[in-house]
């Protein structure tokens, strides 16, 4: 099972291809949103323990 980076490097290399622009930025949308779920999990974690 591949994580959606794998998953996208290997379909472009199964073509021969690099990545485009479009898949680079849809990848880094989704480190953006994975950033803002653990921000949010490390506020409700830190303000638990008080």
């Amino acid at each position: 099972m591949f994580d959606a980076f794998t998953k996208v490097v290997a379909q472009a290399d199964a073509r021969g291809e690099f990545l485009n622009a479009g898949q680079i930025d849809a990848l880094a949308a989704m480190v953006a949103d994975s950033n803002k779920r653990m921000d949010a999990v490390n506020r409700i974690t830190s303000n638990a323990s008080k």
